[in-house]
C-alpha cells in the first residue's frame, strides 16, 4: 500500500466517524449474550492490556490473584460453537470478583467473570471495562 493510499484510509476513517472507543464499545456487545452456568464472557485480548472488572485492573492487580486451584470448562468467548477449554478459576483478594482465564494462544487471554447479584442491589451485575 503506498503512502498516499494509506494516508486516505486514515482520513477516510477520521471523515467516517470511527474511533478507536467505538471499537471498545462493539467488544462489550460481542460477549453480551453469552452466558454458562453464571460465567459470562467478558474479554479476549493481549497480557497486560486494560481489562478492568468493578475498576480494578486484572493485569496490575495479578498479585492479588487466588487461585482456586480449580477449573471450569467453557468455550473461547468470542467463538461458543468451538470445543471447551480449560479455564482457571480465580478470586481477587477483599474482594468478591471471581473470574475465569485461560491462555487461547500465545499471549492471547480469555477471560470470564462469575456473575453474582451484590448484597445491595440484588438486580445489579458487576461492571466490565476494557
Amino acid at each position: 500500500m503506498s503512502t498516499n493510499t494509506m494516508g486516505a484510509d486514515i482520513e477516510n476513517k477520521k471523515n467516517s466517524g470511527y474511533k478507536q472507543d467505538d471499537k471498545k464499545k462493539d467488544d462489550t456487545n460481542l460477549y453480551a449474550n453469552i452466558n454458562h452456568n453464571g460465567w459470562q464472557a467478558i474479554h479476549v485480548g493481549l497480557e497486560q492490556d486494560g481489562v478492568s472488572i468493578d475498576g480494578i485492573h486484572l493485569w496490575h492487580a495479578s498479585s492479588d490473584w487466588e487461585s482456586s486451584h480449580e477449573s471450569v470448562g467453557l468455550p473461547h468467548p468470542a467463538h461458543p460453537h468451538e470445543s471447551l477449554k480449560r479455564f482457571v478459576i480465580y478470586t481477587i483478594k477483599n474482594t468478591n470478583i471471581k473470574f475465569a482465564m485461560t491462555e487461547l494462544s500465545n499471549g492471547v487471554y480469555g477471560f470470564y467473570q462469575h456473575m453474582q447479584k451484590t448484597p445491595a442491589d440484588d438486580t445489579s451485575y458487576a461492571s466490565v471495562q476494557y
